[in-house]
């Protein structure tokens, strides 16, 4: 039986919905606790610590995002309609979901929860062309994160993932498997000096951590792992090598975020300029590892449960809606002010309640999203799709006694 392409739908690799549902529980964790009024134990500390570093799961969305993209750009490049087929594609996966919450969701939000909805409407109307042009992250990088409204800040890496995809296409079309390796590998050290540049220069934390070209690195090492795929033909090599690159990575990135502030550990000069890098390597070998991973690994097993691939599944709506949910909640009496004063000594156990609500909330609101809107588009995807080169790259998970133990 022929091996998934990384160019075919995500459904045929299950382990990458297993990453996806851990990105967003990542995310959703984090905006969870941020502002959460936590005790002054040692237990609230270092759960406090612990749950703030959530927001790398937007560099394991950068990495998988980057590794598919490019895997279905390689893999369509010699055929008819190639820019066609992957705007055409793309536009009906982001643009409906994204410009209903822009255009509908927001301004009836307002209305509903906001203390001074004109005031805020006024603000949303200044900075609309921001929002429909997909650049919202540099309006943060312009304005901070309050020019944004109603929980709306999260926004900026959808922006540097649609640039990415106005840029990328172009150099996969023109560019050689190896030339690209090389490109990629050249631009993840551009984005580790355009950091070190703006932090230096006084750029301040803000335009180091949402400009796309500060960012590129994440979304390139998953590129660099899809041609690396391909040029191997086999993911085998890269999983050999994988324990040791996620060892090496992930003490770098520990040892940076861990000297960080406990609470706004991503604006850490140090977690900004080698930590973000160290972290996007890290992700690129979990990658490699969650591909090869034979189904009856732990590691395999546990990427294809079902609970975590539904969130995979939703996550897109969920990364979308999750901190409006919590604004809704905090406007309705549920919110963090109803569960933290429920805590006695300790707000561990509350927060735990409230992450679990919140979650289930965000969850059904995915729920409907996908099933009133998302699939609908989902469905026209068939009428571009791309067809797959003779030769493909072995992606079917390594045979469990080649498979690194996980």
């Amino acid at each position: 039986m022929r091996s998934p392409s990384i160019g075919e739908e995500h459904d045929r690799l299950p382990a990458l919905d297993g990453l996806r549902g851990i990105a967003v529980l990542l995310v959703m964790v984090y905006h969870f606790s941020s502002a959460w009024p936590f005790a002054d134990s040692l237990l609230d500390a270092a759960y406090a610590r612990a749950s703030a570093v959530g927001w790398v799961g937007v560099d394991l969305f950068f990495v998988l995002s980057g590794f598919l993209i490019t895997g279905i750009l390689y893999d369509s490049r010699e055929r008819a309609g190639y820019f066609t087929s992957f705007y055409a594609r793309r536009v009906l996966r982001i643009f409906p979901l994204y410009y209903a919450f822009v255009l509908l969701v927001l301004p009836l939000a307002a209305q509903l929860i906001a203390a001074n909805p004109a005031r805020v409407l006024a603000i949303f109307g200044a900075s609309r062309e921001w929002y429909l042009g997909y650049a919202v992250n540099f309006m943060v990088a312009l304005h901070g994160w309050k020019s944004t409204v109603l929980q709306t800040a999260h926004l900026w890496s959808l922006a540097v993932e649609e640039q990415f995809y106005l840029l990328w296409p172009p150099l996969v079309l023109l560019l050689s498997r190896r030339a690209l390796l090389r490109t990629s590998a050249a631009l993840v050290v551009l984005a580790l000096l355009a950091r070190v540049a703006l932090r230096l220069g006084g750029a301040g934390e803000v335009p180091a951590y949402v400009l796309p070209f500060a960012r590129m690195d994440a979304l390139l090492l998953g590129a660099m792992v899809a041609l690396a795929v391909r040029e191997m033909g086999s993911v085998a090599p890269l999983a050999r090598r994988a324990p040791r690159v996620l060892a090496a990575s992930g003490m770098v990135a520990g040892v940076t975020l861990g000297a960080a502030p406990a609470r706004v550990s991503w604006a850490s000069p140090w977690v900004q300029t080698i930590g973000l890098t160290a972290i996007a390597v890290f992700f690129a070998a979990l990658l490699v590892t969650a591909v090869a991973a034979p189904e009856t690994s732990r590691w395999g097993r546990a990427l294809r449960a079902p609970s975590l691939r539904t969130f995979g599944k939703y996550s897109y709506a969920l990364y979308i809606f999750h901190p409006l949910v919590v604004a809704v909640l905090q406007a309705t009496g549920w919110g963090a002010d109803r569960f933290a004063a429920l805590g006695v000594g300790t707000q561990v156990g509350v927060h735990l309640m409230f992450t679990a609500f919140a979650t289930l909330v965000s969850l059904g609101v995915a729920w409907l999203s996908w099933n009133l809107m998302e699939k609908h588009f989902l469905r026209l995807k068939h009428r571009f799709a791309t067809r797959p080169k003779a030769a493909e790259p072995e992606l079917a998970p390594v045979p469990a006694a080649a498979a690194p133990a996980l």
